[in-house]
């Protein structure tokens, strides 16, 4: 009974120690210059018990050309109806025009573990990093956001 409780107590002391459940986070960020527009994105992931449970992201595009100014009502009239502000079934998007300074933001805050397949599709979420299945742990998901060109911390 003795060696029953010391070994209980060690177990303890190791899940205590480890930090199971202990949530993590991930943030990576990319920038991409592209036809005239400079894209900055960031995406912040928290992981608890090795599973994404929720995602963060925003992107800010910004017109650096005098061509894409000129046509920046287009552009960003093009991008509201691309990302419509939303707030149900986990996934809530916003997104903001600074037609003054030409920056076009557009912020997805995603609860994962309410948010639907369908949701996540329709902003072609579903597939990124693997996390609509949520069995990617922290680092395979570093690794493939890596991959695809983001910087991770």
């Amino acid at each position: 009974m003795k060696k029953l409780k010391v070994l209980l107590l060690v177990v303890m002391v190791a899940i205590l120690t480890t930090g199971c459940g202990k949530e993590k986070t991930l943030t990576c960020s990319f920038t991409q210059n592209e036809s005239g527009v400079s894209i900055e994105q960031k995406v912040t992931l928290t992981f608890n018990n090795n599973k994404v449970n929720h995602m963060s992201m925003s992107m800010d595009a910004k017109a650096d050309s005098d061509l894409i100014k000129q046509g920046w009502s287009a552009f960003a009239t093009t991008l509201e109806t691309t990302y419509k502000d939303q707030n149900k079934e986990g996934v809530k998007v916003t997104t903001k025009n600074d037609d003054k300074n030409y920056v076009f933001n557009i912020n997805f805050d995603i609860d994962l573990k309410s948010a639907s397949k369908e949701s996540l599709d329709a902003y072609g979420i579903g597939s990124l990093y693997g996390i609509a299945d949520q069995k990617s742990n922290i680092e395979d998901v570093k690794k493939s956001a890596e991959a695809a060109g983001f910087s991770c911390k």
